[in-house]
């Protein structure tokens, strides 16, 4: 009995021993480098490849810093923007995964990102978007996006119905296009129109200018989902990329490989 508990010690020891050695090597190898490279800068001046190699280096560093920063904000200081109840959403309304979108009606290529966005979501259950509306394109933006929160306002449903015409629909974004859309889909335009001048809907408009200046972004469209920003319009396989799989999609995976 001894014995045998004897050889697990000396070998615990033996390998924790190790452990320390290869440790030092490697830091006073580091420190040993380092030096040299303080007195020799030339030779990384002399070798690009290591520069380049630097630079790949920094820029992971950086995205991973700026993408766990903008994973901070978003599930801490303005988490409560992408509740449902507060933000307009397209989806499963059930879903926590949310693939943040910053648009604006009158954006070119937030107008053809759109049709694209909508038929992914609407082919997977996991996913919800919440509309973030950064109207930067003037006055008619900022009152197109004040009738859109307005309608999810009072009536949720039917806002996804509601922000396909406004995006979707071809030519020229006017005011009339605007109210003709909501008469269309029989909202109650008075109270539409009185909730669009609403400190309520002034407020989040401001908030949603405050958590993109948080998050960096200074234009539209914007995608953020989890840690992955992009900027600019998307294209379908850039999209995909940026959601992932779907769970669906993982059921079939982990099926096939039972």
């Amino acid at each position: 009995m001894r014995f045998s508990f004897v050889i697990p010690f000396f070998l615990g020891a033996i390998t924790g021993a190790v452990a320390v050695t290869v440790a030092n090597r490697l830091t006073s190898g580091s420190d040993a480098l380092k030096a040299e490279l303080m007195v020799k800068p030339e030779f990384v001046a002399d070798h690009p490849e290591i520069l380049e190699r630097v630079r790949t280096v920094l820029l992971n560093r950086r995205l991973a810093e700026e993408g766990a920063h903008r994973v901070q904000l978003m599930h801490g200081k303005w988490q409560f923007l992408t509740h449902v109840a507060f933000t307009p959403t397209i989806g499963n309304a059930d879903s926590p995964r949310v693939l943040l979108e910053f648009t604006d009606y009158t954006c070119e290529p937030c107008r053809t990102s759109a049709p694209l966005v909508r038929k992914e979501v609407e082919s997977r259950q996991d996913v919800r978007i919440a509309i973030f509306f950064l109207p930067i394109g003037g006055a008619l933006a900022e009152y197109a996006a004040r009738i859109a929160i307005a309608a999810y306002r009072q009536d949720p449903e039917r806002f996804a119905a509601l922000h396909t015409r406004l995006m979707e629909q071809g030519g020229d974004l006017t005011q009339e296009r605007v109210l003709g859309a909501v008469r269309a889909l029989k909202f109650d335009m008075d109270q539409v129109e009185r909730d669009a001048q609403s400190d309520e809907t002034r407020r989040y408009l401001q908030q949603v200018r405050a958590c993109s200046e948080d998050l960096g972004l200074s234009g539209v469209p914007a995608f953020l989902f989890d840690d992955r920003l992009v900027i600019g319009g998307v294209a379908e396989k850039q999209l995909r990329r940026l959601l992932g799989p779907s769970s669906k999609d993982e059921a079939i995976l982990v099926k096939k490989s039972s």
